[in-house]
């Protein structure tokens, strides 16, 4: 079975790990023929996936994708239903580049430093690494050759597909389609305020270039969704202290103080300035929205 490693959530600090390619072994069926040329089937697709993707997920090994903003949750919880989609999904969010393999953000994202377990060493993401690489650079060459087109590669087709036996979900008892529903009306309509230092081609990016990026790359139905899954990786929403969810205090002015259904926001220091200004004790309607999808977020996943 499929599956898409959300790890857009996984921002890399600079400077922690480093790995390169290296000659990672070969699965049972080959990848590639005597020539060293990709083998275009999707055979050799699915050795590749069971070989090094796979594991991540079933496997009792630890992964560093396990081990990201979220603790103790496995950020692997987007089920797919064929390497193919997944793959393709993986594409659509822009974590894999085909035209560029070595570039694709996903292996950035492997050398995320400081983890929190020791069993996290330089060899476990090499693995890791070597295989996503792998992976990926035979799909650069045969992808489209073996696989076929999805309108959506990152739908679930209307149900949620269960997630492997011990992996859990950060959105707890939430229904993802009711919580990406709100928070495309709450959160994404104000994306414009947002999306200059926070999307991959905003027009702030270059004064900002260290600025997470959590809008998701692709303009079909999963765009919502992939945006919303990313906030929630990088630390974005406190459910324990709703009213300290950084989605709430960095784009409200810098020291402002007001009052919510959730508690008392108050405003953090913000590369990209106040997004969010104050008067009279009431901010403008972007905090109280961001305020009515954190409070459903946090109502929902606890019950």
């Amino acid at each position: 079975m499929g599956l898409v490693l959300l790890l857009i959530a996984c921002a890399p600090e600079p400077g922690k790990v480093t790995v390169a390619p290296t000659d990672a072994p070969t699965s049972s069926t080959p990848a590639v023929d005597d020539s060293g040329a990709p083998t275009c089937e999707d055979e050799a697709q699915g050795a590749l996936y069971d070989r090094y993707i796979e594991p991540l997920v079933t496997d009792a090994h630890p992964a560093s994708c396990n081990d990201c903003h979220l603790a103790g949750v496995d950020l692997s919880m987007w089920v797919r239903d064929t390497p193919c989609q997944s793959m393709a999904c993986m594409v659509n969010l822009d974590l894999v580049s085909l035209s560029e393999p070595e570039a694709s953000r996903v292996l950035e994202f492997i050398t995320q430093g400081d983890p929190v377990s020791e069993l996290i060493t330089d060899e476990v993401r090499q693995r890791e690494y070597d295989g996503f690489l792998e992976w990926i650079t035979w799909s650069a060459t045969c992808h489209e050759a073996v696989c076929p087109t999805y309108e959506d590669a990152c739908a679930t087709d209307g149900a949620s597909t269960p997630l492997p036996e011990g992996v859990a979900s950060p959105l707890g008892a939430c229904d993802e389609d009711a919580l990406t529903e709100l928070f495309l009306d709450k959160v994404m309509a104000w994306e414009g305020r947002c999306a200059s230092c926070h999307w991959t081609d905003g027009s702030g990016r270059g004064a900002n270039p260290t600025a997470p990026v959590f809008f998701a790359q692709t303009s079909d139905g999963s765009w919502a969704r992939g945006t919303m899954y990313s906030l929630i990786g990088l630390g974005a929403v406190d459910l324990e202290r709703p009213e300290a969810s950084e989605l709430l205090t960095k784009p409200l002015a810098e020291g402002a103080s007001v009052a919510t259904s959730i508690g008392t926001v108050v405003g953090i220091a913000h590369g990209g300035g106040d997004k969010i200004h104050v008067e009279d004790n009431e901010a403008e309607q972007t905090l109280y929205d961001f305020v009515d999808w954190i409070a459903y977020y946090a109502d929902c996943s606890a019950r």
